[in-house]
């Protein structure tokens, strides 16, 4: 956990640093260029090594941890990224944080769900469209979502599936 919850406070310190070395900016994604991407683009030092976000988010937190709920921990500053949290994650309480900010983001239907009446349906972020296979290990996208919405949300969508998913545009 202690790792883990490094890992995550490092990446979320570096995708504000990138943010802040371009300011002013109308999103993050211009800090690239159209040969390297702001995520392949080294953008601090971590422990004395240069760090490009995607080797922190893919090379260490999906490959390392293989934890789903991390997609809601780390912030790409975006609109429709997970908010940041006021604190930082912490090795004793990281479970919480991390369930606190999967039902944070579920919550907000601009960014996370937005059940449909038929209680089969619903829109999800594209986060779950990019890192589908990320679910896998809690039983795939539906499973997680229905687990983790508010318990209001997760009775209107307890005939969720896989298939009944849909994908809210992304706001960079």
């Amino acid at each position: 956990n202690e790792r883990l919850a490094f890992w995550i406070n490092a990446y979320n310190l570096l995708a504000i640093k990138a943010v802040l070395d371009q300011y002013p900016v109308k999103s993050i994604k211009d800090g690239g260029s159209l040969l390297q991407s702001i995520w392949k683009k080294e953008v601090g030092t971590v422990a004395g090594k240069a760090y490009a976000l995607d080797d922190i988010e893919h090379g260490i937190l999906r490959k390392d941890f293989k934890e789903p709920r991390i997609h809601f921990a780390i912030v790409c500053a975006s609109l429709s990224c997970p908010d940041l949290r006021a604190e930082p994650y912490t090795a004793d309480r990281l479970d919480t944080q991390l369930d606190e900010a999967a039902w944070t983001f579920l919550a907000n239907p601009a960014k996370g769900l937005v059940p449909r009446p038929d209680g089969k349906t619903a829109k999800v972020s594209s986060i779950f469209k990019w890192f589908g296979d990320d679910f896998g290990v809690v039983g795939g996208v539906s499973t997680f979502v229905r687990t983790k919405a508010d318990p209001s949300a997760a009775a209107r969508i307890a005939g969720l599936t896989d298939a009944g998913l849909s994908y809210l545009e992304y706001d960079w």
